[in-house]
């Protein structure tokens, strides 16, 4: 009887979490590197290796993870969507039961809502990207350190879920030095245990890093700078920009600035909080100061990349509020009427965002719906593991076609114009020539055209295309599908 009265209040969180989050996954329109994560785990569930096999710009354990809920539910958009969203939830979930344990259910509940209101929570952590599981495991090691006298297994996990975070998106490295503060300042045993764990989290990393270095360095850190002329780190200018659109000035990529500018207030009142009561920066305002750092450190820099900061974000506010508590009613009632006022605007703000990620801007062609009905042309018009060249990878998930080699990511032609013909084809990219070759020689039975992104250079799709006699099949959106002549 007992074990109600604690389980019902995060089953109705789980719930309205669901409630909210589970259809706008649904609903959301696809971010176009969504394609390349899904074909990573569909070829790792089909026992290729990431970095060997082909090339893939993130570390390993993403694919591995939808690969098996894939195995336990079905290959499709709307399942993989659906983990996403669950995992989401059950980071909303983590927020909500830490919450009430160290502010009380009150604050609990408004740091939950703060978190599910979040334009940037439900615009990305909902989508298939590495935001939303690295965010959980990282979320959960700093709720294992931060509980009331955390033992050496509690220090022990922490390492494991942080190592398993960086596994999933390499930026989360930047969160190592906070929590080595707190596992020094808890004792030396703590700061073992923590590292251990940290080793034992990594060891997924690890392996893939020994067994073929070179490749491993090249996805995870120089494809990434071959994105922008100013190398890895630069262009200083966008990255002024990206800062000043998540404060709400200029274009917002469907963020909606003031929205985090409220949340960057309350950061900046905790700290200050802080420094005047002359206590240590707590650990949740460390960790969303360094990984807003480093999210601001890739070129280009996206204000996508800055949702795993919200949690962080929204504890270091409920951790201002805890500390406030005056005595004087008239104050009391002042301070009340003005976290009212913030909160109302910040939800107004969040519901602006929703139809733009329900249904949004974007073209048709950004659909599940869309994208699977290309799926099930596919589908129809090959053998099982048969080769069809696609200019995005996305349309080949959910089929049992299988890619042309080197087109496992549809920035290959482009990063591989940025070395020479002998790198990409050690790094597993298909250069601008090779796409162009397979198509004039014919040498799969479909090409599937569409870009979904135009950085130049690219193939010349549809002089190859007409020099190879490809014919138009079927047209899905702007999708064409092409079958090779007298197929």
């Amino acid at each position: 009887m007992a074990v109600f009265p604690v389980a019902w209040p995060l089953a109705a969180v789980s719930s309205a979490l669901a409630a909210v989050l589970v259809p706008l996954a649904l609903l959301r329109s696809i971010d176009g590197d969504e394609g390349s994560y899904l074909l990573a785990a569909k070829l790792v569930g089909e026992g290729e290796l990431p970095y060997r096999d082909f090339v893939y710009p993130q570390m390993p354990l993403l694919p591995y993870v939808y690969a098996g809920w894939s195995a336990l539910t079905t290959e499709g958009w709307y399942a993989a969507r659906l983990l996403s969203a669950l995992l989401a939830v059950g980071l909303g979930v983590s927020l909500y039961a830490y919450a009430a344990r160290r502010f009380g259910p009150r604050l609990a509940l408004l740091g939950t809502a703060l978190y599910a209101s979040s334009s940037l929570v439900f615009g990305w952590l909902t989508v298939v990207k590495t935001y939303a599981l690295s965010t959980l495991l990282l979320f959960a090691a700093y709720a294992l350190v931060t509980r009331e006298r955390p033992g050496r297994l509690a220090w022990a996990a922490a390492g494991i879920a942080l190592g398993l975070a960086i596994d999933t998106r390499l930026l989360f490295a930047a969160a190592v030095p906070a929590f080595a503060w707190a596992g020094w300042h808890a004792g030396r045993r703590a700061a073992a245990m923590l590292a251990a764990g940290l080793l034992a989290g990594l060891v997924p990393a690890l392996v893939f890093l020994a067994a073929d270095p070179d490749r491993f360095l090249w996805d995870n850190l120089e494809a990434q700078g071959t994105r922008s002329s100013s190398g890895l780190v630069g262009d200083v200018p966008q990255k002024a920009r990206v800062a000043a659109n998540l404060l709400g000035f200029g274009d917002t990529d469907g963020v909606v600035g003031p929205q985090f500018l409220l949340l960057a207030i309350a950061a900046g009142a905790a700290t200050f909080a802080a420094l005047l009561l002359r206590r240590r920066l707590p650990l949740s305002l460390a960790i969303a100061f360094l990984l807003g750092g480093a999210s601001l450190l890739p070129t280009p820099t996206y204000p996508q990349y800055f949702c795993v900061t919200v949690p962080f974000l929204v504890v270091s506010l409920l951790e201002l509020l805890e500390r406030v508590r005056p005595g004087d009613r008239e104050l009391r009632i002042a301070l009340t009427g003005l976290l009212a006022c913030g909160v109302g605007a910040y939800v107004l703000l969040a519901a602006i965002d929703v139809h733009h990620y329900a249904r949004g801007s974007r073209p048709l062609d950004a659909r599940i719906a869309t994208v699977e009905r290309v799926a099930s042309v596919v589908q129809a018009n090959t053998r099982t593991g048969e080769r069809v060249l696609a200019s995005w990878p996305g349309y080949l998930f959910g089929t049992h076609a299988r890619p042309y080699p080197g087109l496992e990511n549809d920035f290959s032609p482009r990063n591989a114009s940025t070395i020479s013909p002998e790198e990409a084809h050690r790094y597993r990219l298909a250069t601008i020539a090779d796409v162009e070759r397979a198509i004039r020689a014919r040498r799969t039975r479909l090409v599937v055209f569409r870009l979904w992104q135009t950085l130049p250079p690219q193939p010349d799709w549809q002089g190859a295309l007409r020099a190879g006699r490809y014919r138009l099949l079927e047209r899905v959106g702007t999708a064409s599908i092409y079958v090779r002549s007298g197929a």
